[in-house]
Parts: C-alpha cells; sequence; structure tokens
C-alpha cells in the first residue's frame, strides 16, 4: 500500500495520503474541486492546478498514473499522459510534485537566490531525475530574473548523488562557477555557482521544512486537507498575483476616469 505525498516546489510536504483507502475503489482523484477523492482547493497559491488534475487506478495490483488536466503532468521533464509508477516516482504536475512511495521525497539539494524585487530568499528542490530550470512557469525549477530563457537548462540529480548540469540554450551566456558551458554536460557540486544569462543562483544543501504530519492516522479521510501552504510560501506567485492586482486596480481607475470625462463633457456641451 504505497503512500503518496504532495509537495511544493520549495520541498514543503501539502499532502499525504496511503493509497491502501482506495484499494476497494480501485481509482484516486487528485485536483482543485472539492469533488475530488484528495481535493487541493484550499492550495490558492498554486494556479496551474486543474479542476481534475490526475487520476491514480489500480490495475492488476499496480497503480498507474493518468492525466486528465488542461497542462498536463511531467515525468523527467517529459509530458506523459499514462505512466507506471514505481517507489521512488516523482511527477510534477503545475507548480505542485507527487512523490509516490516511501523512498519518493525531495533530494538533497537545492537552488537558492535572491528575488529581485523583493529581496526575499527563494528556494526550490533539485528532485531526483531531470529537472528542467528557466523563466517559465512550466518548469521544475521556475527562476524569473534577468534574462533567462524559458527553458534555460537540465539539471539532473543521478541515483548516486551526483549532479550534472546540461545547458539548452547555447545562445545565452552559461557558466559554472568561472568555467563557460556551452551544449554539453558538466558536473554540478554543493558549492557551485550557476549563472544562466545575466543572473546566477547558488546550489546548496537543502534544510527540508517539518510537515507537522504525526503520521498517516491523520489523514485516513481522503478529503481531509492536511497543511496548506504558509504566507512566505513561494514568493515569486504572490509577487505575480500582487501584480496582476495592481494592472487591474490601474485598468479599473483609468476607465472610471473616462467615464468621469464623458459625464462631465456630455453635461458642459447638452446645457
Amino acid at each position: 500500500m504505497p503512500t503518496c505525498r504532495i509537495f511544493s516546489a520549495s520541498g514543503l510536504e501539502l499532502r499525504r495520503f496511503n493509497t491502501g483507502l482506495f484499494d476497494s475503489i480501485g481509482e484516486i482523484t487528485v485536483g482543485r474541486s472539492s469533488q475530488c477523492d484528495i481535493s487541493l482547493k484550499m492550495l490558492t497559491y498554486y494556479t496551474h492546478i486543474s479542476r481534475l488534475h490526475f487520476v491514480l487506478k489500480r490495475e492488476h495490483g499496480e497503480w498507474w498514473i493518468y492525466d486528465r488536466s488542461r497542462v498536463g503532468i511531467v515525468k523527467d521533464c517529459l509530458k506523459i499522459q499514462k505512466y507506471h509508477l514505481h517507489d521512488g516516482d516523482i511527477v510534477r504536475f503545475g507548480q505542485l510534485f507527487l512523490a509516490y512511495g516511501e523512498h519518493a521525497g525531495p533530494g538533497k539539494y537545492d537552488v537558492e537566490w535572491q528575488d529581485t524585487e523583493s529581496g526575499d530568499p527563494m528556494t526550490a528542490v533539485i528532485w531526483p531525475g531531470a529537472n528542467s530550470i528557466g523563466a517559465s512557469r512550466d518548469n521544475y525549477i521556475c527562476v524569473r530574473e534577468g534574462n533567462i530563457s524559458r527553458f534555460h537548462g537540465v539539471i539532473t540529480l543521478k541515483e548516486d548523488g551526483r549532479m550534472t548540469f546540461r545547458n539548452i540554450n547555447a545562445q545565452l551566456m552559461t557558466r559554472i562557477n568561472s568555467e563557460f558551458i556551452t551544449n554539453q554536460s558538466a558536473d554540478l557540486h554543493e558549492g557551485d555557482r550557476l549563472s544562466m544569462a545575466d543572473f546566477s543562483v547558488n546550489i546548496v544543501r537543502g534544510k527540508r521544512q517539518s510537515s507537522n504530519l504525526s503520521g498517516l492516522a491523520d489523514v485516513n479521510t481522503p478529503n481531509t486537507f492536511v497543511n496548506p501552504a504558509p504566507q512566505h510560501e513561494d514568493n515569486a506567485m504572490s509577487l505575480s498575483h500582487n501584480r496582476k492586482l495592481a494592472i487591474f486596480m490601474l485598468i479599473f481607475v483609468i476607465l472610471l476616469l473616462i467615464g468621469v470625462i464623458y459625464a462631465f463633457w456630455k453635461v458642459l456641451f447638452t446645457t
């Protein structure tokens, strides 16, 4: 009866459930809808989660994952429609990560940088396997800074603990410490400084946050929400939301001023 956990990009455990609870049904639905077996509707920070994002199905004693979303699910940087899950697998959906089995979870290294607008420290997990990094939110590691391209490179954390970086965009300058990287794969180590275009991030040992989950007995009710993301979680998404709100307010004020000017003009020229 494998355990499944859902993590944020920074490695915070948000949900945990045991597939054994659903053996009689043989199906587990996961998404934003309150009708899902595992409902993520309280995770309002994560805007790329569909109402029904994916389904776990038990077939011949094994669990499979099926995509049911508008944005897809990803394994090792490749979108998948159907996949046979094994202990240790990590599947990304939107900005969240499904860890399948007792041995699945964040890797021991993080990417760390400072947000240029807020000055806040930012952290993203390097997950076991392949991790795309770039400015697009459709990455394992999203760094929306400087001239970093949408999909800049891939960091791979191998089973033996070694890391490599492969540059995808050879047109932009990429360095590990002082060494320039073109399209070849280069070793990456704890303490290295990875410079993509005009912005640098650091490879550090991860500091995992406690999930405050005392065990599976606390989550035996499938629809029980366990641990919402704290206010400081994923500051980049919060900043994006604030920008959208500011733009909306600016448009509203402009339209209001146009309405006032039009009303004044109408009164002035009709009297």
